[in-house]
């Protein structure tokens, strides 16, 4: 299975991540709402075009595929739980990156149906 783990740094609420995702380059938002206890990500492309903002990063979801824009990446990202515990990804806690892993699963990989 061919997956990248996306890098992420916990210890700001407030972060940019610029990817290479299939040949393409994103620049991925991470922030935190504290009202919210949830972090969420806004992808630009490279001349910071927004293609897909505020998504709130929700383990265990499936959570770009489903949104059939035009730019973003067409494989699935996901934030997998690797304790299992399901506890909420919290700014606190550092999970994000830790217990908490942002995963993108390439378009073939779910083309072959190997995921």
């Amino acid at each position: 299975m061919t997956f990248l783990i996306i890098p992420v740094d916990n210890t700001v609420p407030s972060f940019t991540v610029t990817l290479n995702i299939e040949g393409i380059f994103f620049k991925f938002n991470f922030d935190y709402n504290y009202r919210d206890a949830r972090w969420h990500l806004s992808i630009y492309n490279t001349d910071n075009t927004p293609v897909l903002l505020g998504l709130k990063l929700v383990l265990n979801y499936e959570l770009i595929f489903q949104h059939p824009i035009e730019g973003l990446p067409r494989g699935s990202l996901m934030l997998y739980d690797l304790s299992s515990t399901n506890d909420p990804c919290v700014f606190d806690d550092k999970s994000l990156g830790d217990r908490c892993q942002l995963i993108y699963i390439t378009s073939d990989e779910i083309a072959n149906g190997t995921f």
